[in-house]
């Protein structure tokens, strides 16, 4: 059990009851917390020469699972790398005012709206200058949109009552190290699992 696990699985019961996550949170985390679970099935392969045998349990496929987010988001970067049309690209990045963000937490749907809104914006941008390089683009996307919201290598302690994590600040690049009770923590976290095909 890795310590994201072992946080999700100490506070379940206080997290379904106290904050009432949405459908699709109760649905990642309990794959995340099933994830390598021996108890929930798995494939077992025999080496024909010598006759061993191994057991490797299912994985959850979820993006919120640190282990299965990371592998997917390598092997979303690695097809987003195919398709890449050689020729300039230009990033942007849209984010919400602070003020706004409380909206969109409570009613997802603005998200497609918000989307929307930013088309306009976006075939404005066509053709203008550009200097970025098209592989380091695809390398970002694909950690931003498919890696876990944190790596448990950020996750420096865990005592039962409160995390202790670290960070680089966007702003300035600044390490920032935090530490907050488990339940703000974990209201952190499962604010960003997105809705089912989102």
């Amino acid at each position: 059990m890795n310590i994201l696990q072992k946080i999700f699985y100490d506070y379940y019961e206080e997290m379904l009851y106290t904050l009432h996550p949405r459908k699709s949170v109760i649905e990642n985390i309990d794959k995340m917390l099933h994830c390598g679970d021996p108890s929930f099935g798995g494939a077992m392969y025999g080496c024909p020469h010598c006759g061993k045998l191994k057991f490797v349990p299912f994985r959850c496929h979820s993006r919120f699972c640190p282990t299965c987010g990371n592998k997917y988001s390598m092997e979303r970067t690695t097809n987003m790398s195919f398709k890449l049309i050689h020729t300039t690209h230009r990033h942007c990045v849209f984010t919400l005012d602070q003020n706004l963000r409380c909206f969109f937490l409570q009613d997802r749907s603005l998200l497609n709206c918000l989307f929307h809104a930013v088309t306009s914006v976006v075939s404005r941008m066509f053709y203008k200058e550009n200097k970025c390089d098209p592989t380091v683009v695809t390398k970002y996307i694909g950690r931003y949109l498919g890696r876990p919201v944190i790596a448990t290598s950020r996750i420096d302690n865990y005592d039962s009552k409160t995390v202790t994590f670290h960070y680089n600040r966007h702003e300035d690049n600044k390490l920032v190290v935090e530490t907050i009770p488990a339940m703000d923590f974990i209201k952190r976290l499962i604010r960003h699992i997105p809705e089912k095909h989102f």
